[in-house]
């Protein structure tokens, strides 16, 4: 037998080894398991004591000689199912600090024009509709060289988005600039434009999926902070539509 498959039950490899080969002699001192599973008798010693532990292995005196007697291979399933057993007691509790942790939002932060992108690619696979409050004129200033690879990848992918934008020329533009002129591209975006006297977004805020990101597009701060929770993300959606709602009436 192969001894690399009792060490798939969780035996270390030498005490698969020294547990076969007593099996096979069928009782014998250490010299003789030693030589047989290949190990060195101070070793062999150590490795029979642990077997002993795991009742793998006994032992008996013959004279004034120690030998060694394998349990029966049944054991081995004996043995294996009560720490199965005993891990299924232990489910629950497992289980409950798992659920704890799920509550703990991740949060991460990505710094300059590259973590920025990158969360803006990772939103490129969102299951959800985008949405969110955006500062098209600062996000065309600073990432100008990305927009076109993005924003045909989200054409690409059918991915939908809404957004909230303070007015400006520049923002008005978006569109015309970024999308290719095609109902069924334009279609996946939808903007709302309010005064920026009133309402001057600095932030880039983006929901999507489990996901809010925040993205600061300011010359001496330009970093993001993504935070991956089901609770803040629906929280922020609802802030989202709410706004929506409200927007319409300042809507130009």
């Amino acid at each position: 037998m192969d001894y690399t498959s009792l060490s798939e039950l969780g035996l270390p490899l030498k005490e698969a080894k020294v547990y076969l080969a007593v099996l096979e002699l069928g009782g014998a001192p250490v010299r003789e398991v030693a030589k047989k599973a290949g190990v060195d008798r101070v070793n062999c010693y150590h490795l029979l004591d642990n077997l002993t532990e795991k009742q793998l292995v006994s032992c008996q005196m013959e004279g004034r000689t120690k030998t060694y007697l394998a349990a029966p291979p049944e054991t081995l399933v004996t043995l294996y199912e009560e720490k199965l057993q005993t891990a299924k007691k232990l489910l629950p509790e497992l289980l409950s600090i798992t659920n704890n942790l799920a509550f703990k939002p991740t949060i991460q932060y990505h710094e300059g024009i590259e973590g920025i992108t990158k969360i803006l690619e990772r939103a490129l696979s969102a299951q959800s509709e985008i949405i969110g409050f955006t500062h098209l004129e600062a996000l065309v200033e600073r990432l100008s060289d990305f927009l076109p690879h993005y924003t045909r990848a989200k054409v690409k992918l059918n991915s939908k988005t809404r957004l909230i934008a303070s007015d400006s020329p520049t923002a008005r533009r978006f569109v015309e600039t970024f999308y290719p002129n095609t109902p069924e591209a334009r279609a996946l975006i939808s903007l709302l434009f309010i005064p920026p006297e009133h309402f001057a977004f600095e932030n880039e805020v983006i929901v999507f999926d489990k996901t809010v990101a925040i993205i600061s597009l300011t010359e001496n701060e330009l970093l993001g902070v993504t935070i991956e929770s089901s609770i803040f993300a629906r929280t922020m959606s609802r802030i989202f539509e709410l706004s929506w709602l409200g927007a319409e009436r300042f809507a130009a």
